[in-house]
């Protein structure tokens, strides 16, 4: 089945920044549409087969581009999910005037692997003198390969419940929650 312009738009869009809503903002008019709809309708594409198949495709052809693979993403994101800051840096005994203390010192850091380096985020000068190393967020990397593998198929989420409600049955929920504080 031949897509429309509008669904090979949102398709590409879905391909370019990940989110179905986003894309589906870009690819038709939605200007006097709610949020809700606009999930709705998004949600509702990409349940479509014609829709999967063609981003699938779109993947794919994406990936054969380029010299960096879907599987190196994941070595990568795994690398930086796993990474241990103690495999940067070293504690020294040093005396000085005081005596006896410890120091943190970071490893001449372009002799690490460079997987390992991949997972610096930023370097820069540390108040106090030394430096400080930033790493890359291990939470959003686990999302973010989550999403990759497909551990996070999507899911429609009812996020309108209070047009559940009437006027006075809210009021009323709203009233035992204050009671209950």
């Amino acid at each position: 089945m031949k897509l429309t312009a509008k669904q090979e738009k949102f398709c590409h869009k879905y391909i370019e920044t990940g989110n179905a809503s986003e894309a589906y903002r870009q690819a038709y008019s939605t200007k006097r549409m709610k949020m809700e709809t606009i999930n709705n309708n998004a949600y509702n594409l990409l349940k479509r087969s014609d829709i999967t198949a063609r981003v699938k495709e779109l993947q794919a052809k994406a990936e054969q581009k380029s010299n960096y693979r879907k599987q190196d993403a994941i070595k990568d994101l795994v690398e930086i999910i796993t990474t241990n800051p103690m495999e940067y840096i070293n504690v020294e005994e040093r005396v000085d005037r005081n005596g006896l203390k410890q120091v943190v010192v970071v490893k001449d850091l372009e002799s690490l692997p460079k997987e390992k380096q991949k997972c610096i985020k930023s370097i820069a000068p540390a108040k106090g003198g030394g430096v400080r190393v930033e790493f890359y967020d291990k939470l959003a990397g686990l999302d973010r390969l989550s999403k990759m593998l497909g551990w996070d198929e999507p899911v429609k989420n009812d996020i309108n419940i209070m047009s559940k409600f009437t006027d006075d049955e809210l009021e009323e929920k709203i009233e035992q929650l204050k009671s209950n504080l």
